[in-house]
């Protein structure tokens, strides 16, 4: 799980909200080298100030709060008090979102971080991808045009993505890692005009993950050997061996063919 700063105020900022900011700036310095107990006390001490604030609809105080939400979701999380992180993961994600569709260069970072986290913190794997699914449209929207924050936070949502599919396909969930492949894929497309090795990996380890689908086996396939072209264009000979090496290893057609005779 990452973090992030406190997103930057706007300009001429009311002077508690500026306070606000600036003890959260100094909590996110903390919060790796002091104890649960001190962070999780000035959190809530952010938390009843901004409570007391009567700016509630200003962006500035939701940028606020979402943030010190995050922060003790972060904390929570790194205790091992999953369901309350869960909790509260849940509560920053939709202000972040919000936020970023009014400003996405300002809020572009805290929304992707917070989305990412939502792969780790959120247990339910149904709740990832729905999550996931919520928030592409949002992202889709100025994944243009990303800040130099929100590019960051990006590839590690791409990353996390790739390493969940890795972890799914090496237990023997298929059809789950097929989903979050396919999901990195997507940012991926987002983030890069042209195919690099990245996106090389990450379908090579989809089109494996769909050979182990009996529906799904012809467009796998179909999917390797299209990337044949461009592991050669790439000079990528390991990953053009184990394309080579998964189709040579592959369930034969004729053999699958067969087999869908029998459940005709």
């Amino acid at each position: 799980m990452k973090l992030f700063c406190p997103p930057q105020l706007q300009d001429n900022p009311q002077v508690p909200l500026a306070k606000v900011r600036a003890a959260l700036e100094s909590i996110h310095d903390d919060l790796a080298s002091r104890s649960f107990d001190e962070i999780s006390q000035r959190l809530m001490e952010q938390l009843k100030a901004l409570a007391y604030n009567d700016l509630k609809k200003d962006n500035d105080f939701k940028a606020l709060s979402a943030t010190a939400i995050y922060y003790l979701a972060y904390l929570h999380h790194n205790q091992g008090a999953s369901d309350r992180a869960e909790r509260e993961l849940a509560k920053a994600l939709p202000i972040f979102e919000s936020l970023a569709k009014k400003s996405p260069e300002k809020y572009d970072a805290a929304l992707l971080t917070a989305v990412e986290a939502s792969t780790v913190i959120f247990k339910s794997r149904l709740k990832q991808l729905n999550t996931l699914a919520h928030y592409q449209v949002a992202i889709d929207t100025y994944a243009a045009n990303l800040s130099e924050g929100g590019t960051k936070a990006l590839n590690n949502l791409i990353n996390s993505l790739s390493k969940e599919a890795d972890l799914l396909l090496k237990m023997g969930n298929y059809r789950q890692s097929v989903k979050f492949y396919s999901q990195a894929l997507k940012y991926l497309r987002k983030r890069d005009k042209q195919m690099g090795i990245t996106h090389l990996k990450i379908s090579i380890n989809l089109g494996k993950a769909m050979l182990n689908l009996f529906n799904r086996q012809d467009t796998a396939r179909q999917l390797l050997q299209s990337l044949i072209p461009l592991a050669v264009s790439l000079n990528a000979l390991d990953q053009l061996e184990e394309i080579e090496y998964t189709l040579a290893n592959a369930p034969q057609k004729d053999f699958i063919d067969k087999i869908k005779l029998i459940f005709k």
